[in-house]
């Protein structure tokens, strides 16, 4: 496989990486969000802000599950489940931790510092995917030269 094949291939699952991503983004924070986890997120002990962040670590699993069907390699079982694991409690700890602040923050701005509050935090909510997506590359490169990179029939 040449070296351009690798970044076209790349590009694709980071593309499906970023939607799926996206998607699990908005069904858990505006879908399945409810006032009672919303009027708990400002509580770090709450119990409504942690269902809430495993609302979120629970979505990404079966998009790692997708990630790791589109790059076919010689990696057990056991080390994806261990990696999953590990993904979706470093997901819900920085979920919680950052709902916690965006709460607790957010409800004491007004006016232009309230919408750039809000929009730090939707830009730490993608860091934290970005974080995952490039820990999951390193565990696909460390594996680079005994896999084969092109995707499960997802690429001509």
């Amino acid at each position: 496989m040449n070296p351009f094949e690798i970044m076209r291939d790349g590009f694709i699952i980071t593309s499906w990486m970023w939607g799926l991503f996206s998607i699990k983004h908005w069904l858990a924070d505006y879908l399945f969000q409810t006032d009672w986890m919303v009027r708990n997120k400002g509580r770090y002990f709450s119990l409504g802000g942690w269902v809430h962040a495993l609302i979120h670590g629970t979505g990404s699993i079966p998009i790692w599950v997708v990630l790791f069907w589109m790059v076919p390699m010689e990696i057990g079982p056991g080390r994806i489940l261990g990696w999953i694991g590990f993904a979706f409690g470093i997901e819900v700890l920085l979920r919680h931790m950052n709902d916690y602040l965006e709460t607790n923050l957010i409800q004491r701005a007004s006016g232009p510092w309230y919408w750039r509050l809000i929009g730090f935090n939707q830009l730490a909510d993608s860091l934290i995917y970005v974080g995952l997506g490039m820990y999951w590359w390193s565990l696909i490169w460390s594996e680079f030269p005994h896999m084969n990179l092109k995707m499960a029939g997802l690429t001509p």
